[in-house]
């Protein structure tokens, strides 16, 4: 993997602990969530998140495989790294800030991490592709749904005129 922080992804969703922490870990650590976004991404407590985060770190502390991923290491930790595209994208899609609901850096983040995974021959797989197709066509939208005053469109209030086709095709191809 060429990217520094597809990298450290797929380094922390060691799957010596369980996804759950992985997953805290991960978006806590590597993309910088807050704990109250990911409590809130997890529908968990902010407590939970803190206890998962610990072990973790104490788990990771120890851990053998640290330094360098075999090609079937990497495999087993494509889901979990998935996951966490999928919720930093979600935190990006729909923000559990009020004042803020769409982060659209989050989600060029997740597109683009994704999108090199898909590149990767250990991420061709079709949970990758329809992980980015889901993306895309999510993003297409993202400026229809913007309200203008800071709020959210329903699909049926939505301009379709303001669609993105770029990105309707590529999630569509």
């Amino acid at each position: 993997m060429q990217d520094d922080m597809l990298r450290m992804v797929l380094l922390c969703c060691d799957d010596t602990i369980p996804v759950a922490s992985q997953l805290v870990f991960t978006l806590k650590t590597v993309c910088g969530l807050t704990v109250g976004e990911i409590a809130a991404r997890l529908f968990t407590t902010e407590a939970n998140v803190y206890k998962r985060l610990t072990r973790a770190r104490n788990s990771l502390r120890t851990s053998s495989t640290i330094q360098n991923l075999t090609p079937t290491q990497c495999a087993a930790r494509i889901p979990a790294t998935q996951q966490v595209f999928y919720l930093l994208f979600t935190e990006g899609y729909l923000s559990v800030h009020a004042e803020t609901a769409l982060r659209r850096d989050l989600c060029a983040e997740a597109l683009r991490l994704t999108q090199m995974l898909a590149e990767h021959p250990l991420g061709q797989t079709p949970s990758t592709y329809a992980l980015l197709a889901l993306m895309h066509l999510h993003i297409a939208r993202m400026d229809a749904r913007d309200d203008g005053r800071g709020g959210l469109l329903l699909l049926e209030e939505q301009d379709r005129s303001r669609w993105d086709q770029q990105h309707t095709g590529q999630g569509l191809a």
